[in-house]
């Protein structure tokens, strides 16, 4: 008898996540990790700091409030062709970033969790 695996673990291309409706774009502060490193699930990917449109204005404390996110993966593999020249570089929303390869061809997007970073912790 042949037993095989139901769920297929797929390489996943790796972008900047939208992370409200209204959001437009990010400024990467720094990434987690490097090309070659070996990630699973809830490792932390990148700190990022978002455009203001990512918050409704009637939530924000002022005006042009960009909230400072941790993203972190729900993915496992190895990071290859992570983008490092675009830190600190407003990016859009989609923006190809590089890839989580776990050795099968690439699927699709990432999954990734998103939270919130004092301003402070980014410095």
């Amino acid at each position: 008898m042949i037993f095989r695996q139901t769920i297929p673990y797929l390489s996943k291309r790796i972008t900047l996540p939208q992370l409200s409706p209204t959001h437009s774009k990010a400024r990467i502060v720094r990434f987690e990790v490097a090309n070659g490193d070996s990630v699973t699930d809830y490792d932390p990917f990148m700190t990022i700091e978002c455009s203001a449109d990512m918050v409704t204005e009637a939530f924000r404390d002022f005006p042009d409030q960009q909230a400072v996110m941790l993203i972190d993966t729900q993915e496992v593999g190895i990071i290859k062709g992570v983008k490092h020249s675009l830190i600190n570089q407003w990016i859009p929303v989609g923006t190809e970033l590089g890839s989580i390869d776990d050795g099968d061809p690439i699927d699709g997007d990432w999954t990734w969790q998103a939270y919130s970073v004092n301003d402070t912790d980014t410095q």
